[in-house]
């Protein structure tokens, strides 16, 4: 079964090979090589991304792509594209924006896997921030998130599994940012606080299938 970043991935067309990028865009230090990586196990991903953990793997991010050690955002040599996905929302050294960070989840015993927030850039000053995860269909929650999704300017995309009651959910924005020193956001979220009714980020694997 594919990884939620797998069927991700099969939205993307292949673009050629770009030279790697020598600079993290974000904190500005040096980037390394991830081709010459290796992922520490016994931590969390420091990027879902790059090293998803699944038995379908990941072919992306060959030759001339980088890392940074740091704060972990990989260039894509061949889509010519910075990356971050991570399931802490927290953890984006670039915030997320507050549409996506506030993102009703459904409740903790209809979700099906781990939340997967993300990044994805040619430069900070065009970022698309996204949202990936499974549910059990449940048609309260599907026509919360829709309304919400609609009055928020998210782009929302509800995929039913068949045979099973689940439903695969991707929600992404894009968003315009302005600098104000190099790779700094002019601003930061809003409140980041969860919605009252948003249960904490659950800490199963990314995909349980």
């Amino acid at each position: 079964m594919k990884t939620i970043l797998a069927i991700l991935t099969a939205y993307v067309s292949w673009v050629p090979f770009s030279h790697a990028e020598d600079h993290c865009p974000v904190c500005q230090g040096a980037v390394l090589d991830v081709t010459k990586q290796k992922d520490d196990q016994s931590k969390p991903s420091i990027n879902l991304a790059v090293w998803n953990r699944s038995i379908c793997g990941n072919k992306s991010f060959g030759s001339g792509s980088t890392i940074c050690p740091r704060d972990g955002y990989a260039y894509e040599a061949r889509l010519k594209l910075w990356e971050l996905s991570l399931e802490d929302r927290d953890s984006f050294k670039h915030p997320l924006d507050r549409r996506i960070y506030e993102f009703p989840l459904p409740g903790i015993d209809n979700i099906k896997s781990g939340t997967v927030y993300s990044q994805e850039f040619a430069t900070l000053g065009l970022v698309k921030h996204g949202l990936l995860f499974w549910t059990v269909i449940d048609n309260g929650y599907i026509s919360k998130v829709r309304q919400y999704a609609k009055s928020q300017g998210i782009q929302l995309y509800i995929e039913p599994h068949k045979g099973d009651g689940q439903a695969f959910v991707r929600a992404a924005v894009t968003k315009k940012t302005e600098q104000t020193g190099a790779g700094q956001p002019a601003t930061q979220p809003a409140d980041k606080a969860p919605a009252k009714d948003q249960p904490p980020t659950p800490t199963s694997k990314v995909n349980p299938r």
